[in-house]
């Protein structure tokens, strides 16, 4: 069952609201997913929480540490120079009808255009969330996975998270019918806060086709894809080894999202 926290927040928004505000970039709008993988062929289950901020035109769907690692103004200063980068970076950004996903490949990052998904609406299928009414919906990536999305008209936007958008209205569910991969609201609120990419400190932009193919090389001989420095790095006055991979990357291409 959902930890829902937005059963009240229907008194306070209607359809005008939700719609009022377009081409800006601030949003009215902010859900929490809970990002759920479980792999089972490494058996390895993974929990994330994730964020979509969102009006009627514009949205940015990222993990929370992430949007405040790379978007606050966090200086490298005595006591916090060793704050690591979240692992989870991947973020999914809409603007001007245009969704764009941001991956990384090991360390290097990459953004592309995101083809739009088409949806069969199935019917005589709903689900109720606390008093929200769902209805179901069936899609396939360009591989062919197939996802099932719950959607709900009660919030009459197209989004959702990561690229799970399109629906007549918001979605509040989203599973790969393998059961790998999940994510579920578990809040909802009000805001004003400002929609904004994130700042990474570079990404490299390629089409999805090219981004898949090399990705898929990375993952077959990871060791061309590292970055190349010609900085040593010294240990007791002995030079560090270079990271070497000895093989294939150890990934269950299931919990990829392509």
């Amino acid at each position: 069952m959902m930890k829902f926290s937005f059963i009240i927040i229907l008194i306070f928004f209607s359809t005008k609201n939700l719609l009022a505000q377009d081409n800006t970039n601030i949003a009215n709008l902010r859900i929490v997913y809970e990002y759920k993988v479980v792999d089972s062929l490494h058996n390895n289950h993974k929990n994330a929480e994730f964020t979509l901020l969102t009006n009627n035109s514009m949205s940015i769907f990222v993990n929370t540490d992430t949007y405040s690692y790379y978007n606050s103004s966090y200086k490298p200063e005595i006591g916090s120079i060793n704050r690591l980068p979240p692992s989870e970076k991947y973020s999914v950004y809409k603007k001007n009808g245009k969704i764009y996903s941001f991956m990384p490949i090991i360390y290097e990052m990459y953004y592309f255009e995101e083809p739009q998904l088409e949806w069969e609406l199935i019917k005589n299928q709903t689900k109720k969330f606390n008093t929200v009414t769902c209805q179901l919906a069936k899609t396939k990536n360009e591989s062919g996975r197939v996802f099932y999305a719950w959607y709900t008209t009660d919030f009459p936007i197209p989004e959702g998270p990561s690229r799970f958008k399109g629906l007549p209205g918001l979605v509040l569910e989203v599973y790969s019918e393998d059961k790998v991969i999940q994510y579920t609201a578990i809040g909802m609120s009000k805001t004003t806060e400002i929609i904004d990419n994130v700042h990474y400190p570079i990404s490299t932009h390629l089409d999805k086709k090219s981004f898949l193919e090399k990705r898929e090389k990375c993952i077959n001989n990871p060791n061309p894809c590292l970055p190349q420095s010609t900085l040593k790095v010294y240990f007791n006055d002995k030079p560090s080894k270079p990271q070497y991979f000895d093989g294939p990357l150890k990934i269950n291409r299931k919990t990829l999202m392509d």
